[in-house]
């Protein structure tokens, strides 16, 4: 499968499980009944999205290797139900996305600029009294080595802002009003392995994303509006390169590292280099 669709896929198939055990229900439910639920959810789900022309056994093959890798994820999830912390909303939307489907944005103030996010927290769960929470985000794909065990920075140097985010568009939502302790998670299914991989993210971590957040939105904003688009051909999620998931490489051509060096000096570009300093990054590499 295609790495989008089957990512469309596996998101999908999380949700319809999971809301048919959301809550308490996922508790008083048998394993053997979770997991016949789960393989009829992805069954159904998979042979929708099936690749034009695949043979059948190739495709037995893949299924079987996805199937291996939700089994790996219930697992997983199971075995952390007695942190108190439910799945109990999936595609949380805040902001507005249609007439129909209005909810308050996150807004983020910052210099001259305002920021106004509007998305779809893919998970979120709660303890039974509502004080508690945690945000979670799926990735189907591997989990950089960059953040095995705890992340560097909170914000990776600007370049993982979406936790934080989903963090402060809870507090936005006035139904989670009784909410006081916010967990983060990326949480990546390995198709390569079939391995379910955290990326976990504490309360005062997140907080501190939260306060950093705006400086690092300051600097893209005003590159933004400036035309500074500076290429960088490492980061810090992948200190290997990003090239390699850019869509524009042909236009940078093959001397852009050395092109990266010279202008990495010059004033228009500095202060991307003092984001990656805000978020504490550059300080600790050194």
């Amino acid at each position: 499968m295609e790495p989008q669709h089957r990512g469309q896929a596996i998101h999908e198939i999380l949700e319809k499980f999971l809301q048919e055990f959301a809550g308490d229900r996922i508790l008083g439910a048998a394993r053997e009944a979770l997991f016949a639920s789960l393989d009829r959810h992805a069954r159904q789900r998979l042979n929708e999205a099936r690749p034009a022309g695949i043979p059948d056994l190739l495709w037995e093959i893949e299924q079987d290797r996805l199937l291996e890798m939700l089994h790996n994820w219930l697992d997983y999830d199971l075995s952390r139900l007695q942190d108190g912390l439910l799945p109990s909303y999936f595609e949380l939307p805040f902001g507005d996305f249609s007439p129909k489907q209005k909810s308050p944005a996150y807004r983020v103030e910052t210099g001259n600029l305002v920021f106004d996010f509007r998305g779809r927290i893919d998970r979120l769960d709660l303890s039974r009294d509502g004080t508690r929470a945690r945000v979670l985000d799926y990735k189907v794909g591997s989990l950089p080595s960059t953040m095995t065990g705890k992340p560097k920075t909170p914000l990776m140097g600007g370049e993982k802002m979406q936790i934080a985010v989903y963090r402060g568009a809870l507090s936005a939502l006035p139904e989670f009003s009784a909410v006081r302790e916010v967990r983060g998670e990326y949480l990546h299914l390995q198709p390569k392995d079939g391995a379910t991989a955290p990326c976990s993210l504490d309360a005062e971590v997140l907080a501190e994303a939260i306060d950093h957040l705006p400086a690092v939105l300051e600097v893209i904003g005003e590159g933004i509006e400036g035309g500074v688009f500076f290429a960088r051909t490492s980061g810090s999620v992948r200190p290997g390169g990003h090239c390699e998931f850019c869509d524009y490489l042909t236009i940078c051509g093959k001397d852009r590292t050395q092109r990266e060096e010279r202008k990495s000096g010059d004033p228009a570009v500095s202060r991307f280099v003092q984001m990656r300093m805000v978020d504490g990054l550059l300080e600790e590499e050194e």
